[in-house]
């Protein structure tokens, strides 16, 4: 998948079907890669973040997740790109993983959320073969740590390996685990606890309506001031600064056109 530069990363362009395509077929060749989901928060944390952003950035691609980094891709670049959401990837990937009868196993994530999740595709995707799951320690992981987990997995067969360990962690711990796992892993954060209920989900009109911050405010008033509020801040920001400069960029230069300003940046 092509990649274009946003602010700070780099994020993989295509829409919900391409990019399922990719993930499956990287589980079919069993090769050792892996996947981000990337949304507001991690574009801001990938910018004042070195080591965050070097594991977004040697990902085999980076999904943008949700209507704000697509409406800017389209504001910044002039670039359609359909947004993804974390949890219909997730349903997509059950659906393609049974088809295709490929096991999957899930890293990381509390008991009652691998048991949830066990239940749902017993329920949803009885066909789907769960090759195995483990809820990782609170500490951090030593070597010997990550080395048995990798034979773990290996062990199970399994050729998707979904990381429920939320934003940051999970990036770190499939950049650590890159070429030990012979097939494709996928951070996919909250999106499971979601899926199977736990976390509650804004409406879908909402979602279309990039309302979905709302939502979140209601349930969650505390954590939205503090934090997604001023994230937001900052991302708005950032966009802003980046749209002025690639006017002043065109309107300074006649030797460049809008595509091959864009050009350099996909790659």
């Amino acid at each position: 998948m092509l990649k274009l530069k946003l602010l700070s990363l780099k994020v993989s362009l295509g829409s919900y079907e391409t990019l399922l395509c990719h993930i499956v077929n990287l589980a079919k060749q069993h090769k050792p890669s892996y996947v981000c989901i990337a949304n507001v928060h991690s574009v801001v944390e990938a910018r004042r973040n070195r080591s965050f952003r070097e594991a977004l950035t040697s990902a085999d691609i980076v999904a943008p997740d949700g209507m704000p980094l697509s409406r800017s891709i389209k504001l910044l670049h002039g670039i359609k790109q359909e947004p993804q959401v974390a949890t219909e990837l997730l349903n997509g990937l059950f659906a393609r993983a049974e088809e295709e009868q490929l096991p999957v196993f899930f890293y990381g994530g509390s008991s009652e959320v691998l048991k949830r999740a066990s239940d749902y595709i017993t329920q949803h995707y009885p066909s789907l073969q769960i090759a195995g799951k483990y809820s990782y320690p609170f500490r951090s992981l030593t070597e010997q740590d990550k080395e048995d987990i990798a034979n773990k997995i290996t062990k199970s067969k399994a050729q998707i390996v979904f990381v429920v360990s939320g934003v940051r962690r999970q990036e770190k711990w499939m950049y650590e685990m890159r070429g030990r796992i012979p097939g494709v892993m996928v951070g996919i954060g909250d999106a499971l606890p979601a899926l199977v209920g736990i976390k509650k989900r804004a409406p879908k009109w909402m979602k279309n309506g990039n309302m979905e911050w709302a939502y979140n405010m209601a349930n969650e008033p505390r954590k939205i001031f503090t934090s997604y509020l001023a994230t937001y801040a900052v991302y708005t920001t950032l966009v802003l600064s980046e749209k002025i400069r690639l006017l002043m960029m065109k309107s300074t230069s006649t030797k460049f056109t809008q595509r091959e300003i864009i050009e350099p940046l996909v790659q």
